[in-house]
């Protein structure tokens, strides 16, 4: 397997760049012309030759290939008449650096193929950093819809940053001319913007939880953003529900843990926009925070609104088994003694007597004159032949047609909710 590969990824404009000093988080580069050179030499310096920094430009008499790359704009500079190009193999990087060329970016069809371009240049499992500054004004959307489109079409790609050159924080270009003669006094802050992106990707992957059911993205952007005690609560969860682990679900340990979790990173984090969306996560999952039969029920709801039909009918055919065995002073988790006697009753009920075969009938008669048990019995025998069916992938006689499984489903959902007054 190839090693992840570091990606630069910046856009070269045409217009005339003014000399200056770029300010880091951590440092201050020597005085340049174009930002790529301060952050090639911050960001680039220890990259090898597997890593590529991907300049995006433009054609034409008056395109950045020809105006900055390779110097036309400062011919008539003294003291300087490099462009970009030559100014990077100076830097005597490893990397690799490759010169790419897109349209201006004046028509819909130009957008699409300058995405399409830079998109082309991604493999899996991409460390990219994405530099914005003499970006077209349609790039920095583009880089928050390549966020998800490449993690949506290739394996682990990782946007680590994202940056912009504010050189106009230091006033109009006449006035830093005028203000600022010598371009070491030149000092221009670079932002980063990668919180927006982390943001978004948080966003997306909370939405996937919450409205269909699926924690692997969120549980795998946790451990990438070093949350792994949330990431490892989060798959056991997603394991819960798609393996019916009807117990664990019951006992709401892991909706506790996860609550309990998400609001150790709520505190730790700064960003209120963040706080929001982990709150919301929190809120959601309230219902499961107290161990109770009744989280059964709930679990099975969760599966009905995410599409996890099999799921549904087997948890709430089993939590109404676990429900009339706590009603009823049975010990729910033991088997042959009590969970198959209630199961047994469910067959049992409406055949006659004489049809009753291997049970005590006297017992049998005592379950079903209980209340919990002629108030959940027509949900539960409702999805007798819908499990049956669903259990053996349609494969029998009669099969029956997939929208009458999350139908029915929610018949019974809905009925038990009514006889036990859960909202």
């Amino acid at each position: 397997m190839p090693p992840t590969r570091n990606v630069l990824i910046t856009f070269l404009g045409n217009n005339k760049y003014l000399k200056c000093r770029y300010r880091f988080p951590d440092k201050t580069s020597e005085v340049v012309r174009f930002v790529q050179e301060a952050i090639c030499a911050n960001l680039c310096a220890n990259w090898s030759a597997h890593d590529c920094i991907y300049i995006f430009m433009t054609e034409g008499e008056r395109g950045s290939r020809v105006t900055n790359w390779e110097g036309a704009n400062y011919k008539d500079d003294p003291t300087d008449q490099e462009g970009l190009g030559a100014k990077l193999q100076k830097l005597n990087l490893c990397c690799q650096v490759v010169d790419k060329t897109i349209p201006e970016g004046f028509t819909d069809k130009d957008n699409q193929l300058i995405f399409s371009n830079i998109y082309d240049v991604l493999t899996n499992g991409d460390h990219v950093h994405l530099d914005i500054t003499n970006a077209f004004r349609s790039i920095p959307m583009f880089g928050s819809v390549l966020v998800n489109y490449a993690s949506f079409l290739l394996n682990d790609v990782v946007i680590d940053s994202v940056m912009y050159g504010a050189f106009e924080a230091l006033g109009s270009a006449f006035a830093i001319q005028q203000q600022y003669p010598n371009p070491a006094d030149r000092i221009a802050p670079i932002l980063y913007l990668t919180e927006m992106v982390r943001l978004q990707e948080w966003t997306i992957a909370a939405n996937d939880f919450i409205y269909h059911g699926n924690t692997r993205q969120l549980a795998k952007l946790s451990e990438r953003q070093g949350f792994s005690n949330l990431s490892a609560i989060l798959a056991k969860i997603g394991g819960a529900f798609s393996t019916v682990r009807g117990a664990e679900l019951e006992n709401a340990q892991l909706f506790s843990n996860l609550v309990a979790e998400l609001n150790n990173i709520e505190n730790r984090v700064e960003s209120e926009a963040m706080k929001r969306v982990l709150g919301k996560l929190q809120k959601e999952l309230s219902k499961f925070t107290q161990p109770n039969v009744v989280n059964g029920f709930y679990a099975a709801e969760w599966c009905l609104n995410h599409n996890l039909i099999q799921q549904g009918i087997t948890l709430l055919q089993e939590t109404i088994i676990s429900y009339i065995c706590t009603q009823t002073g049975y010990n729910k988790q033991v088997y042959q003694a009590n969970r198959k006697l209630i199961a047994d009753a469910m067959n049992c009920y409406p055949l006659p007597e004489k049809k009753w075969l291997n049970v005590n009938p006297a017992i049998i008669k005592t379950i079903h004159a209980h209340p919990s048990f002629m108030g959940l019995e027509p949900a539960y025998n409702a999805l007798k032949a819908y499990r049956n069916d669903i259990n053996h992938g349609g494969a029998e006689i009669g099969a029956r047609k997939y929208r009458l499984f999350e139908s029915k489903l929610r018949q019974s959902l809905n009925s038990v909710k009514a006889f036990l007054n859960i909202v």
